[in-house]
């Protein structure tokens, strides 16, 4: 997937402007597409179902808001389907009175990009296996939530609501940090973990606690000195000086020390 696309992924109406670059590479029918579109509807009918396949080609998802339609879009489609465009450039008068006619040529759109609607307790267990990489690979956040929608495109399913996407990045953090601290308990002593703890949550010079000082270090933009629990520090991961790089070959990646609330226990 080109990195411009994503920005579109998961969109729920169309940007009012688009560039003829993205006008190209989402509304330009293939042999394949037009001839379904040319075959199944009249000629009032074919311009929404084009839009239809174009904005799921492009967001991921069907068109659903009866919105104004860029004047761009319809003049690049118009002659692909063997008609004008029309003159009021929204989707509620290419539809008019016809409330089933959306649903239907999104359904049709559906069949014909051959993407189906996702279902989370059926296809979530489809989709976690590569989302667990993205999160073991430093993926988080914004970041995160972007390559959900990715895989789920490149997956042939519909991006859902970002509750869904939201939940679908959850469950993948959570299967990740259940592997770690599996992990971590196999091969750290309990004695060294019980001594982290202990520091995690000695006073500083400050008042701060070690642990509330490492979490500030998260937050903050600009890195920080870091200290050191038993010789693992605990700042983020990569940390880097904000004013000079150090020399590729003298770089540290930093290991991060999670604090286990339910369990009070540090694994680092």
């Amino acid at each position: 997937m080109r990195h411009w696309h994503r920005q579109f992924l998961g969109c729920t109406q169309l940007p009012r402007t688009l560039s003829a670059l993205a006008i190209s590479e989402f509304f330009t029918l293939n042999s394949g597409e037009a001839r379904s579109v040319l075959t199944r509807y009249g000629l009032d009918m074919r311009l929404g179902t084009a839009l239809q396949i174009g904005f799921l080609k492009m967001c991921g998802r069907p068109l659903d808001k009866l919105q104004r339609v860029p004047v761009t879009v319809l003049e690049y489609l118009s002659p692909q389907l063997g008609g004008a465009p029309p003159e009021i450039a929204t989707l509620r008068a290419i539809y008019g009175q016809r409330r089933k006619t959306p649903y239907d040529h999104q359904q049709f759109a559906l069949d014909t990009l051959g993407m189906t609607r996702f279902d989370f307790t059926a296809d979530a267990p489809r989709v976690l296996d590569a989302l667990c990489d993205e999160v073991r690979a430093g993926v988080d956040g914004d970041k995160l939530l972007a390559q959900v929608r990715v895989i789920l495109y490149e997956r042939r399913y519909v991006i859902p609501a970002p509750r869904t996407v939201g939940e679908l990045a959850k469950h993948a953090r959570e299967k990740v940090e259940h592997e770690i601290s599996g992990a971590i308990e196999r091969t750290i002593s309990p004695s060294s973990r019980a001594r982290w703890v202990a520091q995690l949550f000695q006073l500083r010079e400050d008042g701060m606690t070690l642990r509330s000082f490492c979490r500030s270090l998260r937050d903050r933009s600009t890195p920080a000195a870091t200290r050191s629990i038993g010789g693992t520090s605990c700042c983020r991961n990569n940390w880097r000086s904000p004013r000079k790089s150090a020399p590729a070959r003298s770089r540290r990646c930093w290991p991060r020390v999670i604090w286990n609330s339910a369990s009070r226990r540090c694994y680092g």
